[in-house]
């Protein structure tokens, strides 16, 4: 797979299900979040092995979940493999084409999606979107953050597309 595929988990569903627990779980009521879709994203080949090359050669490092708000300029409500656009502005779909790329040498998140909501943005279809990744080795910040300096260290898992 040399480009990134997303899919539209269908509502109901035991992954959906699933993604959609932990998410609302994690805004611990702090937003009112309507969830509009939950998007299952696969990564180009190349970024998955970097990846899992990462996680291999790093065995003392933990891996867990966390949640990466981040802005969209693009209607993402019914995003699919066919419409992820080349928008620069557009964080969202810069993500699901490239991966992460290190700001400041580092990329934050945080285990809190309450948290991670403050670093979203109200798009062109009145949505939100934040994303559920795999991050190997992070390490703690201060607050509800937590960075990683190492872009293969980071696998995107999840996009949820909501509104609060």
């Amino acid at each position: 797979m040399t480009t990134a595929t997303v899919t539209p988990l269908q509502p109901g569903s035991n992954e959906y299900v699933t993604v959609q627990s932990k998410f609302t779980s994690k805004m611990a009521g702090k937003y009112n979040a309507q969830i509009h879709s939950i998007i299952k994203v696969e990564m180009p080949k190349h970024i998955t092995n970097n990846h899992e090359v990462y996680k291999k050669n790093n065995p003392s490092l933990r891996c867990d979940q966390y949640f990466h708000g981040t802005k969209n300029a693009c209607a993402i409500r019914n995003l699919n493999s066919s419409r992820i656009c080349k928008n620069t502005f557009c964080c969202v779909c810069g993500i699901i084409r490239t991966g992460f790329k290190l700001n400041n040498s580092h990329v934050w998140f945080s285990p809190d999606a309450w948290y991670s909501h403050g670093y979203t943005n109200v798009g062109t279809d009145s949505s939100r979107a934040m994303f559920i990744i795999d991050v190997v080795g992070a390490s703690y910040t201060s607050g509800y953050e937590y960075k990683v300096a190492r872009a293969e260290a980071i696998m995107p898992r999840y996009l949820i597309v909501y509104s609060s």
